[in-house]
């Protein structure tokens, strides 16, 4: 992300400020370049505040003086398709305006966004919209179907080994400065071995049976009518959790192979690898015939972005939270979307007659 002053040459009567979202067929170029370039189209362009990409997405926030939503549409494509490094000319999702003269901006990084400007609930609100576009697409897709998403995810993953741990790299020395514990980097950390792993596990639960459908009981009443209780996708599935990045795979390949698409919410600390991750499993849904929004991670990294998706309620069908007791007791407390509580889990020694009691205390 760049963020940067307006230029003081400019006539400050005439701009207002703009942000315009940008969706894009995916780029032809590994997402860390395609970071840099945006970093390089900052100045390049002087009158652009910000540029974000992530999910297929692009988001630019600019000075123009153009003439109505259209204008500013076509501003920000054209710096896009600078870039040169996608697919496909970028077509514009969705757009806000704001009136924001440059002088009310009194330092470069306190830039006064006005609210209706920087509408993350509206962002996050979008997404679950989409999300549950397609699971009413996944919910009667086939085993065979859904399997196959699953297999060409883990290929994915692998052909993108390299660019994945390159991120998860970032992630680590962020957290390596910010002094964090060598057992939380560890679980953060990704490498070849790794992925390999959280690979495998998606092609293991391509091999389970599909629990769409499954009766689990079912009775016949003395008319003849009978009663079944059968197994159905929920629909969309908002996970919540910490600095764990191969939950980001596990949750994916679960929520699709159970028929529900995956909202994805991990920690800042592995933003970088988190976008890495969904960012090669999303084209592999699109190659199979599948929605890619099956697959989405939840825009934003603020706990804000989080209140957004604990209170979509009627966009988003259930939250699991995954991680310490706060973060669970805190969406149990607070969500406005079901909760399905998990344990914080527990950990027993069991000590020999004849073990070493101070090597068990300090274990």
């Amino acid at each position: 992300m760049v963020l940067r002053s307006v230029p003081p040459s400019a006539d400050i009567g005439s701009l207002r400020m703009w942000h315009v979202t940008l969706t894009v067929s995916g780029a032809s170029q590994p997402i860390d370049h395609v970071r840099q370039a945006l970093e390089r189209l900052s100045h390049a362009h002087p009158f652009l505040l910000e540029a974000r990409y992530g999910n297929d997405r692009a988001e630019l926030r600019y000075w123009e003086e153009a003439e109505g939503m259209d204008a500013a549409v076509a501003i920000a494509s054209g710096m896009l398709s600078d870039c040169k490094y996608w697919n496909d000319r970028p077509t514009c999702s969705t757009s806000r305006f704001a009136c924001c003269h440059p002088r009310d901006v009194s330092h470069p990084s306190k830039v006064a966004y006005p609210s209706a400007m920087l509408d993350d609930r509206e962002l996050v609100h979008d997404t679950a919209r989409r999300a549950r576009a397609a699971a009413h697409e996944l919910r009667v897709m086939t085993r065979e179907e859904k399997d196959r998403a699953l297999v060409a995810m883990a290929h994915a993953l692998e052909a993108d080994a390299a660019v994945i741990v390159r991120e998860n790299e970032i992630d680590t020395a962020r957290a390596r400065e910010n002094g964090t514990s060598a057992a939380l980097i560890d679980r953060l950390t990704l490498d070849a071995d790794r992925i390999a792993a959280i690979a495998q596990a998606l092609r293991d639960v391509a091999g389970l049976p599909d629990p769409v459908g499954e009766v689990v009981r079912g009775y016949t009443l003395p008319n003849g009518l009978q009663v079944r209780q059968v197994r159905v996708p929920i629909g969309v599935v908002g996970m919540i959790y910490e600095a764990r990045p191969n939950v980001t795979v596990d949750a994916a390949g679960l929520c699709l192979k159970s028929g529900n698409s995956a909202l994805l919410r991990g920690s800042s600390s592995a933003m970088n690898s988190n976008h890495a991750l969904v960012s090669s499993m999303r084209p592999a849904l699109t190659e199979q015939g599948l929605n890619p929004d099956a697959v989405q991670l939840v825009p934003g990294d603020t706990h804000e972005s989080v209140k957004h998706l604990m209170t979509a309620r009627g966009l988003v069908d259930v939250l699991i939270p995954r991680g310490g007791e706060s973060l669970i007791r805190n969406i149990v407390e607070n969500s406005t979307v079901p909760v399905i509580e998990t344990g914080v889990g527990n950990c027993h020694v069991y000590v020999d007659a004849d073990a070493d009691i101070d090597k068990a205390v300090a274990l």
